[in-house]
């Protein structure tokens, strides 16, 4: 190795200058002494070597153990040596099938390697020390992110004798780094949708609860009555949209209860089936346990929906889609790699697959993003797979997808599971409305929602006052001293809040009776 060539330079040349000047005259006539301080340098010379030979085992043995990559190269960039155990894990190559070679092989591409050469080669334009990051290749073709550092290697003279270079595989942490910018990418897209949303929903509620109060004062043979009809289905549509946006958001109301997997899939299969077509064949495999979870069986059923319809467009020729559930121990690996859960957790996994054309690299980390689709204009909103992903995350869960152009697409849905017990209950029936004169305080900053719910209230005959904000609250309550029976109040407000609104107006009223609402 180019460094113990120094080494052994360094001692010839410290001999050197010890040696003693002989006299002509012992050049001419004294061969003995010559020959007997010859045989002195020799045993020198043999004992030095020895001492490099043990100094050089220990270095080996240190040198093997460094767990990143080292490579010593020469000024042609010439592979000389490299700690084979870095070596084999990482790149995959032994030290035998490297040596003697460029180390260009090792490299993604022709670019990298004179990009990497041009910061550290002895004799380039920039020799600058410090961490340069890399894309180098493995023996099996597969092409890594990797830190290089590198220094020069110089003789006991300053004279370039090549290069040593430390390189680390960052693949894990480029990995984390993706997800981490992943994850602050949705949560930003995620609070920009629920604000739309939330705006949005207002305006909604305006349309149609004005369209039906002009609704049912209409005569039943009126014609108009058509056109209001469209007017609130198109509203209703666009409400349905909002509820989609607030899911990925993860701002839409839930309710949380103990739930079986199994049944909920069970529950979805008769829709499942007519949503998928006759050309789609569906192959259900459930776990042979109760699968427990805390979950809003209405979201999961829409989580499953829009992966069915998903596939379903993704197959127009037709093929399968699997649907599979399994209690799963989440392994070391599976933390690391995807930077969820704990190592031993248990977690009940839905797993939907199909058989279609797939997706590339690309398609793939878009997927989740609010309005991308590779669907034609018109055939879809793509808010379908947003949707599912707000879903996974209400319910304190994971996604991962894989998919390969040609190979299909794969979802693995990952729901922590619970202890608590499965409470079967029948949803009451919508009882009939009907009106009352009880006086109701509405608290909302929005004036179109706050004229329309004191509208409909007036229009079933309670007594409706109207409050801006808290101070007009308060103004209110103080006035009719005790003869509110109910205050209704937006939770988010400027100023104060909804839960601070209340507060002032039960230290005026205590006991008031109240409900909070929100657009959200």
């Amino acid at each position: 190795p180019p460094y113990a060539i120094a080494c052994l330079k360094m001692f010839l040349a410290s001999a050197e200058r010890r040696r003693p000047a002989p006299s002509a005259s012992l050049l001419e006539n004294d061969e003995l002494y010559l020959r007997s301080y010859s045989r002195v340098i020799a045993t020198r010379l043999e004992e030095k070597v020895r001492e490099l030979s043990a100094s050089e085992s220990k270095f080996r043995n240190f040198f093997h153990n460094i767990r990143d990559v080292v490579i010593v190269v020469d000024g042609q960039r010439v592979i000389l040596d490299a700690n084979e155990p870095a070596l084999v894990k990482v790149f995959g190559y032994s030290l035998e099938e490297i040596l003697g070679k460029s180390s260009r092989m090792l490299f993604a591409d022709e670019a990298t390697y004179r990009k990497t050469g041009n910061h550290y080669t002895p004799g380039a334009e920039s020799q600058a020390p410090g961490l340069l990051e890399t894309v180098y290749r493995r023996k099996n073709g597969e092409s890594f992110h990797a830190e290089v550092s590198g220094n020069i290697l110089r003789d006991e003279a300053g004279k370039d004798m090549g290069y040593i270079s430390v390189i680390r595989d960052i693949t894990e942490r480029k990995a984390l780094e993706e997800q981490l910018h992943h994850a602050q990418k949705m949560e930003a897209i995620g609070t920009l949708v629920g604000g739309i949303a939330h705006d949005f929903n207002n305006i909604i509620t305006a349309i149609i609860g004005f369209s039906t109060l002009v609704q049912m004062k209409m005569p039943p043979e009126d014609p108009s009555r058509e056109n209001l009809r469209e007017i609130i289905a198109a509203g209703e549509r666009a409400a349905a949209l909002t509820r989609g946006l607030l899911s990925y958001s993860r701002k839409d109301a839930m309710r949380m209860d103990g739930l079986d997997l199994n049944e909920v899939v069970q529950q979805s299969l008769k829709l499942l089936k007519r949503v998928i077509g006759e050309d789609v064949i569906l192959d259900v495999t459930q776990a042979g346990e109760p699968l427990f979870i805390l979950g809003d069986s209405g979201q999961l059923e829409q989580l499953l929906m829009n992966l069915a319809t998903n596939a379903r467009d993704a197959m127009p020729d037709g093929g399968t889609l699997f649907i599979e559930t399994k209690r799963i121990a989440l392994d070391e690996d599976f933390h690391s790699r995807r930077w969820f859960g704990k190592t031993g957790d248990s977690y009940a996994l839905l797993t939907v697959e199909d058989t279609s054309q797939g997706m590339d690299e690309a398609t793939r980390q878009r997927i989740f993003d609010p309005f991308f689709t590779t669907k034609e204009s018109g055939k879809g909103t793509g808010l379908g797979l947003s949707i599912v992903y707000g879903i996974v995350k209400q319910h304190n869960g994971y996604v991962d997808v894989s998919s390969e152009p040609g190979k299909g697409t794969t979802f693995n849905i990952y729901l922590p599971l619970t202890s608590v017990k499965v409470v079967k209950t029948d949803r009451p029936s919508m009882a009939s409305m009907r009106g009352g004169d009880e006086v109701v305080l509405v608290v909302e900053d929005n004036e179109v929602i706050r004229n329309l719910f004191t509208a409909i209230l007036r229009e079933f005959g309670y007594q409706a006052h109207p409050a801006a904000d808290g101070v007009q609250a308060l103004g209110i309550v103080e006035e009719l001293k005790g003869r509110i029976h109910l205050a209704i109040i937006d939770i988010i407000m400027p100023g104060k809040n909804g839960r601070q609104v209340l507060d002032d107006l039960l230290a005026i009223s205590p006991g008031l009776k109240h409900i909070f609402m929100s657009g959200y």
